[in-house]
């Protein structure tokens, strides 16, 4: 499936693994947090990743 049909479809996460991510996936994740709306149109304060 592709990313962006993942993060707009799935809405719990059920299991994990200690598999790494990669960095095409961090950056496709950061896009979609980027240009995701917010309440009221207001501009993000900022995120994060570790």
């Amino acid at each position: 499936m592709e990313l962006m049909g993942l993060l707009t479809g799935r809405r719990a996460m059920c299991a994990s693994t200690q598999k790494p991510v990669t960095k095409s996936v961090l950056e496709g994740l950061i896009d979609g947090v980027v240009h995701a709306p917010s309440a009221a149109n207001e501009p993000r304060s900022g995120f994060s990743t570790i």
